[in-house]
């Protein structure tokens, strides 16, 4: 079970990876920027980032 959480969404992690332009840094500030701003259901936040398709974090 460890294992189907660990690799659950890593897709999303990869987008937002990509979409900063495969610069490590900037992705882990993506993600914590998201977390932070949503700590209610920060994997939500993720998806709904990658969804949109847009270089701006989703509001609240």
């Amino acid at each position: 079970m460890s294992r189907r959480m660990y690799r659950t969404g890593l897709d999303d992690f990869d987008a937002i990876y990509e979409r900063e332009g495969s610069r490590l840094p900037a992705a882990i500030a993506r993600i914590i920027e998201l977390a932070k701003a949503h700590p209610k259901d920060p994997y939500a936040a993720v998806r709904a980032y990658v969804a949109s398709g847009s270089a701006e974090a989703p509001t609240k």
